[in-house]
């Protein structure tokens, strides 16, 4: 996946595969999988919106969009969160589906 472009390591270099995966990662990984371009103006926003890192919103808002993922209810995505396996599982379910 990596040497595909589909994720990134960090910022120092590693890449800490045995790390959680957040939700906002997830999708940025979705994204990049399905060749989503990044939306830049969302016809709504999450209500925690303020809490999506800045490189993440534009992958949040476009699996939002193309229904790979959504909110936790709340209208919130919690891109902090860790994605559980089941979230996970859903959010590829849905894509391919959508293929």
């Amino acid at each position: 996946c990596k040497d595909k472009g589909y994720i990134d390591g960090n910022s120092d270099g590693t890449f800490n595969a045995e790390r959680y995966i957040k939700r906002e990662e997830m999708a940025k990984f979705l994204c990049n999988v399905a060749g989503l371009k990044e939306v830049t103006s969302p016809s709504a926003k999450f209500a925690d919106d303020a809490s999506i890192s800045n490189w993440a919103k534009g992958f949040v808002y476009a699996a939002s969009e193309a229904g790979l993922m959504n909110g936790v209810g709340g209208n919130k995505f919690a891109p902090k969160s860790t994605t559980p396996r089941c979230q996970a599982a859903a959010a590829l379910v849905r894509y391919t589906e959508s293929k």
